[in-house]
C-alpha cells in the first residue's frame, strides 16, 4: 500500500481540514485528497502539524503522478487508433501468422 487514491464523499474544505487533522492510519490518504480539493500545503501543514516539506513532497508525487497519467493517456489513445487502423487493413492477421510461424522449437 503506497499513497493511492481513495474516494472520498463529497466534504467542504472546513471538512477535510477538520477530517486531516485527525490522528490516525489513513490520514495520508485524506492528505492526498486535500492536495487535490487544492488546499494548500501551508493550510494542511498548519492543521496537522506535519512539516510543510513533507507534504510539499507528497504534493510533488502528486504532480509527476498526474504528468505520467497525461502521458500515457494519450499514448493509449494513439495506439487504438493505430490498432484500430491496422486491425481494417489486415495487419493483425499478417502478424499473428508471423508470431506462429516464429515459435518453432529452438535447437541446442
Amino acid at each position: 500500500m503506497g499513497f493511492e487514491k481513495k474516494v472520498y464523499p463529497a466534504m467542504s474544505r472546513e471538512d477535510i481540514l477538520k477530517e486531516v487533522a485527525l490522528p490516525r492510519s489513513g490520514r495520508v490518504f485524506l492528505i492526498r485528497h486535500a492536495l487535490e480539493q487544492g488546499i494548500s500545503v501551508n493550510e494542511i501543514a498548519s492543521a496537522t502539524g506535519i512539516d510543510a516539506w513533507f507534504i510539499n513532497n507528497m504534493k510533488d508525487i502528486l504532480d509527476f503522478e498526474a504528468v505520467i497519467t497525461l502521458i500515457f493517456s494519450s499514448r493509449i489513445k494513439a495506439l487504438k487508433s493505430v490498432f484500430q487502423e491496422s486491425k481494417g487493413n489486415g495487419v493483425f492477421r499478417r502478424a499473428a501468422r508471423t508470431v506462429a510461424w516464429d515459435r518453432r522449437p529452438i535447437r541446442p
